[in-house]
């Protein structure tokens, strides 16, 4: 009977509504001693509007993954002026009932944890103080999720949370500690180390992470392009033992190009992938970094930013267009390709994504052309980054700078220029 259990959580391992892979790296064992997280999201939509907002309503500024009118209720990812960063996936293990997870929105504790925390400790007190039913500002006040917290005093951790309208409970798996993580990190999807045993979401997403992890670590080369290019535009399918980049690399190309995507981590229902890299302990939190791939990261170009900039300070490109369902101008680009690459049947159902349009041995995918304009946005970054950490602050002006010629990059790529090519939001 377990094992049946075990098959049947695999198979629900699959593409569903707010299904995310992510990972939080300690700086112990990073090469530049920073910590780092990664989130690759996913939801119950093939196109979501997405976009990077500033807000100071809090006692604390920051950036992230919010609405961008005032007083937001939720955030999906984001970090503080004190180098609070925060994340989620969604957990199908600490309540599992369908009824029970209508009523669930994790989002709100994100947003309130970056208003007010510094440190992780902030964090898990915060879960021991919070009155959830005063203090949410949502209809849906169930929580069942795993956070993913660095700060800028060298934490690094998961916290399980469950709340089902009675007791909040809570567990905290330290990255720092090798007995919990002896590699220095960690790979969450939707299936928690504590909750209901055999049940869950992700397991081949899941695997399909710490494969490149695991990769990764003799050489300790942890960074966010590993995390993009290599996880959210990995397409290794974990549940076949197949990977389809690699295949391509090595001249093959199997049939008509098209591959199931249901237990790959960047799927039909991936909205955005973001990483980010904190500091040292006793650097300046405003050099924590994040770089956002709106929309399909495999159709999007990563593009940084900073609390420290503001509202203003945040990439045009990555801002919310009140015209277009508050969706960033480079989600909307990213969308716009994502319609040609997935495949529907004759009920219009997504079966397949055609991975040729994506990467191929001519080199003309989407993937491939993209690359060297994701490339130079990181080589224009790195040298102001090395500049700050030096000074030992970011600098406002520098980011408009970085955020003018960021943008002509990006909208000089031909691939970008006048597509014509439309998507519902769904």
């Amino acid at each position: 009977m377990k094992r049946i259990l075990i098959l049947l959580a695999l198979l629900l391992g699959t593409t569903g509504a707010f299904a995310c892979t992510s990972v939080v790296v300690s700086g112990r064992v990073t090469k530049d001693g920073r910590p780092l997280m990664w989130k690759n999201t996913d939801g119950s939509g093939v196109y979501s509007s997405q976009r990077y907002s500033y807000h100071n309503e809090g006692k604390y500024a920051w950036v992230g993954l919010s609405q961008t009118a005032p007083n937001p209720i939720v955030a999906w990812f984001g970090t503080n002026e004190k180098g609070f960063s925060i994340m989620n996936t969604m957990s199908y293990s600490h309540i599992w009932d369908p009824e029970e997870r209508k009523h669930i929105s994790n989002g709100f504790l994100m947003k309130e944890a970056l208003d007010v925390c510094v440190t992780l400790e902030d964090f898990c007190h915060l879960l021991d103080t919070i009155n959830i039913p005063k203090t949410i500002r949502s209809a849906k006040k169930y929580v069942s999720s795993h956070y993913g917290v660095i700060d800028a005093k060298g934490g690094a951790a998961y916290v399980e949370v469950k709340y089902s309208g009675k007791k909040l409970e809570y567990w905290v798996m330290d990255v720092n500690d090798p007995a919990v993580a002896p590699d220095g990190w960690l790979v969450y999807a939707n299936f928690g180390r504590h909750g209901n045993p055999n049940t869950g979401k992700g397991y081949y997403r899941h695997d399909a992470a710490v494969k490149v992890f695991k990769e990764a670590t003799p050489t300790r080369d942890y960074t966010p392009q590993l995390c993009l290019d290599r996880c959210s535009r990995g397409f290794y399918s974990a549940g076949m033992g197949i990977d389809h980049r690699a295949l391509v690399d090595a001249g093959i190309e199997l049939g008509t190009g098209l591959i199931p995507f249901d237990d790959i981590i960047c799927n039909d229902g991936t909205y955005q992938a973001s990483v980010l890299v904190g500091v040292r302990p006793g650097e300046d939190p405003s050099l924590t970094t994040i770089w956002a791939a709106l929309g399909c990261p495999a159709t999007s170009v990563a593009i940084p930013l900073w609390v420290k900039g503001g509202r203003e300070g945040i990439n045009p490109l990555l801002r919310g267009d009140a015209a277009n369902k508050d969706n960033a101008p480079i989600c909307d680009l990213s969308l716009k390709l994502k319609t040609q690459i997935y495949i529907g049947n004759t009920n219009n159902a997504l079966v397949y994504l055609n991975f040729r349009k994506l990467y191929n041995v001519r080199g003309d995918g989407y993937m491939q052309l993209l690359a060297p304009t994701e490339k130079a946005v990181f080589a224009l970054t790195e040298p102001y980054l090395e500049k700050w950490r030096k000074a030992g602050k970011c600098n406002a002006k520098d980011i408009a700078e970085i955020n003018r010629q960021v943008q002509d990059i990006i909208l000089s790529n031909p691939l970008y220029q006048n597509l014509p090519y439309t998507y519902e939001y769904k």
